[in-house]
């Protein structure tokens, strides 16, 4: 490394250390992500509705009262039957179950008998208490199904042929696959946003303060400027990302997981290599980001498309998720490449390292067609002054 890129990479990362305030805010990110992650997931095991009753008005309960305690037995108990503070959340548009007068005879007389339960499948949170009342109604009713056959004689075994006993043999740490989505999210998002303020300040920022054109009229090439610019920027993105995996491994500590079957461990090696696996992601962050910050004509200008640029981690991930099959090349992709990898290195899976490396290689590539062709756009001198 010769002494003039030495001089331009130090005086990059000096201006960059310099706004203190455009730094912290690009960093707080990393504090942000994680723990929206964790207060999302304590706010989900707090509200998980398996075990919590359920409160439903149910109308015409003494003409089922043994439908009632078979209800009440699974914890779907009737409205006016537990404490005020408890059933508050259930009064307004209550899920609502219908028994008629003829029930009990129906039922004497083993006749069919039609219930009717009112939900609001539109009502937000409520899904999981709507399916858990169905779920028991139609337990009951196989219940009486089974006891009809018995009494004529009839091995209730008849109707079902088979039973399928489920083993899942996925570890807890396997399980994790909503966190591991969320986590990848966030740090590949931190990459992008960390490096976002020091790469639109040492483009657009540069040249709206006439800078850029006194350090190009010094005896120093373009590739040794957008160089040293392109280090800078990568050095922070990926400061983001090392940060972001650092509090992620903090704060889960608060998260009890294990209540929903979830192991969970980000170790100090675990976050290395993660790291070290964000480089080729923050090298083409940051070329991506310099090179839109000076197709602009202006800072503010700069501000917009570099704002667009932070969904790039957002979208090819989730484009990924909806895919039916998805093939191979997938894992080459830039962006979903890393996204694969954290999550199999999280899940302590197995990782198809040809996949990582192709997909490191094409990352590169793209960052390096990127920066050579902003290296040419900058020995223009319309580029320089941002002449139209």
């Amino acid at each position: 490394m010769n002494s003039v890129f030495q001089t331009l990479l130090y005086k990059e990362i000096i201006d960059a250390m310099r706004d203190r305030r455009a730094l912290m805010g690009a960093l707080l990110y990393a504090l942000f992500g994680p723990v929206i992650l964790a207060s999302a997931l304590n706010f989900a095991i707090a509200n998980k509705e398996d075990d919590k009753a359920i409160y439903i008005d149910i109308k015409g309960a003494e003409y089922a009262p043994v439908l009632v305690e078979k209800l009440a037995q699974q914890h779907i108990l009737p409205l006016g039957s537990g404490a005020a503070d408890d059933e508050e959340r259930w009064r307004e548009q209550p899920i609502t179950l219908e028994i008629p007068e003829t029930y009990r005879a129906n039922i004497e007389q083993a006749k069919k008998v039609s219930l009717s339960l009112w939900i609001n499948t539109a009502e937000e949170g409520r899904n999981s208490a709507n399916q858990r009342v169905k779920a028991a109604l139609q337990q009951y009713g196989n219940e009486l199904a089974t006891y009809r056959l018995v009494l004529r004689g009839i091995d209730p075994h008849l109707l079902a042929p088979y039973s399928v006993d489920i083993k899942d043999h996925a570890s807890a740490q396997e399980k994790s696959g909503m966190v591991m989505g969320m986590l990848a999210v966030f740090v590949l998002m931190s990459v992008f946003v960390a490096s976002t303020s020091i790469a639109i300040d040492t483009s657009a920022g540069e040249r709206e303060r006439n800078a850029l054109e006194l350090i190009l009229i010094q005896p120093i090439t373009t590739t040794q400027l957008i160089g040293a610019k392109l280090i800078a920027v990568s050095l922070l993105g990926s400061l983001g990302a090392f940060l972001t995996l650092c509090m992620t491994s903090l704060v889960m500590g608060f998260v009890p997981l294990a209540k929903m079957g979830i192991g969970f461990e980000l170790n100090a090696l675990t976050i290395i290599t993660i790291t070290l696996a964000m480089l080729p992601l923050a090298i083409f962050a940051a070329a991506f980001q310099l090179f839109c910050a000076f197709q602009a004509k202006s800072f503010k200008e700069a501000q917009s498309y570099i704002s667009l640029t932070i969904m790039v981690p957002l979208t090819i991930p989730f484009a990924v998720q909806f895919m039916p099959h998805k093939p191979d090349w997938v894992n080459w992709v830039p962006v979903a490449s890393q996204s694969g990898l954290i999550e199999s290195i999280a899940k302590g899976q197995e990782i198809d390292w040809l996949s990582i490396g192709t997909g490191a290689m094409l990352t590169l590539l793209l960052a390096a067609i990127l920066a050579g062709w902003l290296t040419r756009t900058l020995k223009s001198e319309k580029a320089i002054l941002a002449l139209s």
